[in-house]
């Protein structure tokens, strides 16, 4: 027999125990499983050996009640038994039934179970002949009524649960002996469905409850329990329960139950408005006391009392009001006897103070009644500078009104009508309104203009505070976009709340709170935009960086098949053609690495208003004669990090750019000047402002909507007609300004003309520009190779063969580590390393590190034409190491080894 099954016999053969009698469990093949005391000894000397047996061993001894059994089992008999047994060596009769129990959840075989059950009804039996059939059921009924009398009595559900130990005599479970209507009620069940079963899967919440806890702690202490719980339920989410459980005897508890949830509620609301009270009492700014009515004795203070008359609480809780105002006994009585219970009176005297200072107040007296006897309620204002007399007034008539003034939310009160009785200023802030136009009126009487999120239009009779008026629920938060009066949309968070006094169920007005989220809208959607611009740019340098590869190849090639042929070659027409479409994908290449914010920049300090001095005639040559181009510069040098070259593309596309807006002719203009700024993607509240200098080409064109706007920087995209222009100019533009740790502003509207802000970080005095080594023929090596370094194949095989062509031999490596290792072996063979910068694994820029630690005096040379480490470029000049972009030419190259066999020669 298993665990479960075991541990349900047990549980019954308990339960008999407790309602009396005797009993026998059968399974349904008749095999007797389990007895308790009595049944044993009713049955032992006829019942041999250990359980299960069969019921028919009991044939010798009893065999009208085995014949009987035999007919229950089969369904044809019905009635109650007799049984004649000696009990304690008298005769004895018994009137017993057999009932069937329902199979369990956990019984292995799903199948049911019989129940045995007999009564002692020896004192209602004649000796010498059988009593009625009724007289039988009435004894049996009779004894299982006693305890359900008490079990069903009262209010309480009442379960008797046992406790099940295991080997080590560890609780394991309770299982229900018997319970009353009122907790079958409860758990949705028979009673004799609940008997057997574990407590917790016949009330499973009550896990969460603590259940199990305090039915260990009353078993091991044998120590009644009474605990107040909240034990919410599906259609009842608040609810309490007020539960007793006591131990009975043994492994035996008795589990009472009663629904308290009434009563808690109204407890939790005599605290909770006792507390709000007190909070309102202590908290508040003004100074307060309670007094006794009939002698003036003060019985508490609030903080601001005890700090404005300097005494203890302790102290002014022994004084009396007429120490503090030096009235006498009998004039406070009159004072006061003329205050009605539930009203007040202001009075004007000179209280004193703990230092012996008098000091000019008013307060208010109310009187109130506290436990049978009246008790004022003192609140006091200092009143001897007038000016600060008035302020207070103010603050008395209007209190509710200074804290929402002091709001940055905007707030609007409704009364039972739906019309607007109070605003603060945030409100007519918000909604472009004034105060006198909001007060005393219906919404639905103005005209906000509003709209959904969706752009529907929202209806003008339901604004959120008049449906939690009219519905009495709270409205969730909602967006709603407003039209101001200089046309501008101002997008607003609002919600509302309906006002409800005590006991009443439909609300008396209604609150509305108004939060401005223009800004954070138009931060999230800044956001968005910028996420999808670094996508873009993510994808369009990684493009760029496979596409650099492939195009250093076929310049290369390209080179070597000119050099192969003869000078009448009619192919060399061809390769021109070729050489002219690698110079376009170059520039192609340059400007998606600048999209993809991956260039190698050269940077140095460049002072903006001379820089636009030196571009004035590329800037002239861009535009058209009918565009008047005007310079508005700073009158102080302004100066930033940049990539000289890199800025003047930019600001020659941001000139075309403007040029092309103006078909028709116009006025152009381009300034400088130094500002204080945040940057955009300092998105903390307190992020400080820095100091930037600011490049900005303004034109007088056809301008853009919000749309364009929107998605001006994105790569190939144009307002120009396809096939004039290919839509890179701004996407590398914004690229090069974000690699230089800047940000760009564009400001446009439809027939406005547009104008773009450049914000680069402002630097130092600008330097000197470096003088350009001058270039010298290439020269042979005077021993040793030249080792190429490349992850790519294809470009170590186009590098080897340029070295080779140069006239001077070449070793390859495929990454960083196979460099090393080859230089470990045979440094002495290597005049010189050009390497890749962008290798996985080990970087350019690693292993020319390693290189400088190794083999100081080892000439380097490096390729890229993308690079995903910020400063690549002044890493190489701080080590003088010569940098060749991709694609490259063979002379660039042999140029670039000079250059570094002379650096490393000095």
């Amino acid at each position: 027999m298993s665990a479960t099954s075991q541990s349900r016999v047990t549980a019954l053969v308990d339960a008999a125990n407790v309602l009396g009698g005797a009993l026998l469990v059968l399974d349904n093949d008749g095999r007797i499983l389990g007895a308790n005391p009595l049944a044993l000894q009713l049955f032992g000397a006829a019942m041999p050996g250990t359980l299960p047996q069969p019921y028919t061993a009991l044939r010798e001894r009893h065999p009208d009640l085995v014949s009987w059994l035999e007919a229950s089992l089969s369904g044809r008999q019905a009635s109650p038994f007799e049984l004649n047994a000696a009990c304690g060596g008298e005769p004895c009769w018994w009137t017993s039934v057999l009932s069937r129990v329902p199979a369990h959840s956990g019984a292995p075989d799903g199948s049911p179970w019989w129940m045995w059950r007999a009564h002692d009804i020896t004192q209602w039996r004649a000796p010498q002949r059988f009593v009625p059939e009724q007289t039988h059921t009435a004894a049996l009924q009779e004894s299982e009524a006693r305890l359900r009398a008490v079990l069903d009595a009262g209010f309480d559900a009442v379960c008797v649960a046992r406790a099940l130990r295991g080997g080590d005599g560890r609780i394991e479970d309770f299982v229900i002996l018997d319970a009353n209507l009122r907790a079958a009620a409860r758990a949705g069940m028979t009673r004799e469905q609940m008997v057997g079963q574990p407590v917790l899967a016949v009330f499973p919440k009550s896990r969460a409850w603590g259940l199990w806890e305090e039915c260990c702690r009353v078993l091991l202490t044998q120590e009644p329990l009474e605990a107040t719980h909240a034990a919410p339920i599906d259609d009842q989410p608040v609810r309490w329960l007020q539960r007793q459980i006591v131990p009975v005897g043994g492994d035996i508890i008795a589990i009472s139950s009663r629904d308290v949830t009434d009563r808690q509620a109204a407890q939790m609301a005599i605290v909770a408005s006792e507390e709000r009270h007190r909070q309102l009492f202590e908290n508040n700014g003004a100074m307060q006391l309670l007094a006794d009515a009939d002698t003036s004795r003060i019985l508490d203070v609030n903080a601001a009392a005890e700090l404005f008359y300097g005494w203890p609480r302790a102290t002014m809780c022994g004084m009396f009001v007429t120490d503090l105002d030096a009235s006498t006994l009998e004039s406070w009585r009159d004072l006061v006897a003329g205050i009605p219970v539930g009203t007040g009176t202001r009075v004007a005297q000179d209280h004193r103070l703990a230092t012996g200072e008098r000091r000019r107040v008013e307060s208010f007296l109310g009187v109130a009644q506290i436990n049978g006897q009246r008790a004022l309620h003192i609140i006091v204002q200092d009143i001897t500078d007038r000016a600060l007399a008035e302020r207070r007034l103010r603050e008395s008539e209007a209190q509710f009104r200074a804290v929402i003034n002091g709001m940055r939310e905007g707030v609007l009160l409704y009364d039972e009508a739906g019309v607007i009785r109070v605003c603060n200023t945030s409100a007519e802030r918000i909604l472009d309104v004034d105060a006198p136009r909001l007060i005393g009126c219906e919404p639905a009487r103005i005209d906000w203009h509003a709209q959904r999120e969706d752009g529907s239009a929202w209806p003008q009779d339901a604004p959120p505070g008049i449906v939690a008026l009219r519905s009495g629920q709270s409205q969730p938060p909602q967006l709603m976009a407003i039209q101001r009066k200089d046309g501008e949309t101002t997008w607003i968070s609002v919600t509302a709340d309906p006002i409800m006094r005590s006991g009443e169920a439909r609300p008396h007005g209604a609150v509305t709170v108004l939060n401005d989220v223009t800004e954070t809208r138009a931060s999230s959607e800044r956001l968005q935009q910028m996420q999808k611009l670094e996508a873009v740019a993510q994808l369009a340098g990684g493009i760029a960086h496979d596409f650099n590869n492939l195009l250093t190849v076929i310049t290369g090639a390209t080179s070597f098949l000119r050099d192969s042929l003869e000078k009448e070659s009619p192919l060399l027409e061809d390769v021109a053609a070729i050489e002219r479409a690698s110079e376009r994908a170059e520039e192609l290449t340059r400007r998606l690495l600048a999209v993809g914010r991956r260039q190698m920049l050269s940077t140095e300090s460049v002072e903006l208003n001379q820089h636009l001095h030196q571009l004035v005639p590329a800037i002239r040559e861009q535009v058209p004669e009918g565009v008047e181009v005007r310079y508005v510069l700073s009158t102080t040098p302004v100066s930033a990090s940049l990539d000289r070259s890199r800025l003047s593309d930019a600001i020659l596309a941001l000139v075309t750019n403007a040029a092309a807006a103006m078909p028709t002719g116009g006025v152009l203009t381009l300034g400088t000047q130094d500002v204080m700024r945040t940057h955009p993607h300092d998105v903390a509240a307190d992020a400080r402002r820095r100091a930037f200098v600011v490049l900005s080409v303004q034109d007088s064109g056809h301008g853009m909507d919000e749309s364009t706007r929107a998605r001006l920087f994105e790569p190939f995209f144009s307002t120009q007609p396809f096939g004039n222009s290919r839509g890179m100019g701004l996407a590398s533009v914004h690229g090069m300004v974000h690699q230089s740790r800047g940000f760009i502003e564009c400001e446009s509207h439809p027939g406005m003309g547009t104008t773009l802000r450049l914000f680069f970080p402002r630097s130092g005095t600008p330097q000197t520009v470096r003088a350009i080594e001058p270039r010298e023929a290439p020269r042979k090596s005077a021993s040793g190779a030249v080792l190429v370094v490349d992850d790519d194949p294809m470009l170590r095989e186009l590098g080897r063969r340029m070295i080779e062509k140069i006239g001077e031999s070449a070793f390859t490596a495929a990454s960083g580590a196979e460099a090393l290792a080859f230089l470990e072996q045979r440094a002495g063979d290597v005049s010189t390393v050009v390497t890749d910068l962008t290798m996985p694994d080990m970087g350019g820029l690693e292993l020319i590190a390693k290189l400088s630690e190794r083999h100081p005096s080892m000439p380097v040379v490096a390729i890229s034409g993308f690079t995903v480490q910020v400063g690549a470029r002044a890493a190489l000049d701080a080590r003088q190491v010569p940098f060749v972009a991709k694609p490259f030419t063979m002379p660039e190259l042999a140029q670039a080894l000079a250059v570094a066999r002379a650096r490393a020669a000095r």
